[in-house]
Parts: C-alpha cells; structure tokens; sequence
C-alpha cells in the first residue's frame, strides 16, 4: 500500500479534494451581508439586479462584487419560487462551479439547488449550460422543479429525453440551460456527425456542463 501523496503534492498535481474553497468565504460573507437588501426587492426588481451584473465565470479568482450580488440574487430567487434557501456551504459550492472546479457533493447535500444555481450564473455570464443527469425522469423532474426559479432570473431553460422529437431537441438545444441525460446529449452530438444540411442538426452548444 502506497503512503497517501502529501497535501502539497496533491494541491500541485489538481487531485480531487486537493482544493481549497477557502478563498471564496468572503464572497459568501458579502452575500449574507446583501441578504435583506433583496429581500426588500419585487421580482422586477431582482431581474434587474440579475441583468445589471457583469459576472465573470471560468476564472479562479471571481470577481468579489459581482459574485456575492449574483449569489444574494440567486438565493432569493430561489427562495421565492421554489421554497429553498441555499446555506452558505451550498453557495460556496456555487462558486467553485462557477470558477470551474469540480464539486463532489453526496446524496441529500442539494445538488440539484447547486447545479440550478451555477447554471443560472454562467447563464447570466452569457454562456450556454447543459446540466446533465443520468436519467429522463431526473431531467424532466429538474427542469421542471428549477423553472420558476429560472424565469424569475430571466433565464430560459428546457429539457430533453430519450422520446423528445427532434424539433424539440433543436429548441431545447437554444435554450440558455438545458437538462438532459448524458446518453442523449451523447447521441446527438454522434448523430450530428452525419447530417449533410444544417437543418438535420439540433446542434448541442459545447460550452458548459454541469453533472
């Protein structure tokens, strides 16, 4: 039996748990300060705050500002419409997704409230999200679940199944946030691989994926 890497190694080599999100409680902490401001907030409102937000995804150090708006705006969206409040572990796992770590979260820990919350911070960034399950019921049942909470941010969201036709799958596939799972988004992409017009294609976008 090999002695475990040390801590040093691992945190150079990128193994999983070798992360530290230590570096993202102060957005947190700014989130919880911001809380009873958009409390105070119609829906109108909050959709603004969502729009205004120059929120940058993909990088290691998230801009402070913007990222604790984006999660005290996320957390009262979600709140509201769907009746979850993130704790503060939940939108710290936010924030790792959205600076594009990976995230291992067990049975029971609110993945599906993460993922909803990340795709819907790369959605308002300008980018694309597949959110992917392993499973019709769960796609439907997530999108399903998160719409409200979505449309309230102005995001628009879809899903996809193994009986979508193939119109549906090109609408889904333009929507801002898609739920599907892997086998289909899988054999999409193959099938697209062997279309001669543009019009056989429903194009999945390779930008971001959330599992």
């Amino acid at each position: 039996m090999r002695p475990p890497v040390p801590g040093w190694a691992a945190h150079l080599l990128g193994l999983p748990g070798a992360v530290s999100f230590r570096r993202y409680l102060p957005i947190v902490r700014d989130a919880n300060a911001l809380e009873d401001r958009m409390r105070a907030l119609d829906a109108d409102g909050l959709r603004s705050e969502a729009a205004a937000l120059y929120l940058r995804t993909g990088e290691k150090r998230l801009h402070r500002e913007a990222t604790a708006r984006y999660l005290a705006v996320a957390r009262e969206a979600a709140h509201r419409t769907v009746g979850l409040r993130a704790f503060d572990e939940q939108l710290l796992g936010c924030c790792a997704l959205l600076s594009g770590h990976a995230v291992e979260m067990d049975t029971g820990e609110g993945k599906t409230l993460v993922g909803a919350l990340a795709a819907a911070g790369f959605a308002v960034a300008g980018r694309r999200v597949h959110v992917i399950s392993v499973n019709d019921y769960l796609a439907e049942r997530d999108a399903a679940w998160m719409g409200p909470f979505f449309d309230l941010l102005d995001v628009n969201v879809g899903w996809i199944g193994q009986h979508t036709s193939h119109e549906d799958r090109r609408t889904a596939y333009a929507r801002d946030v898609v739920y599907a799972p892997v086998s289909e988004i899988g054999f999409d992409v193959l099938r697209d691989r062997f279309t001669v017009t543009k019009q056989e294609r429903v194009a999945p976008v390779f930008d971001v994926a959330i599992v």
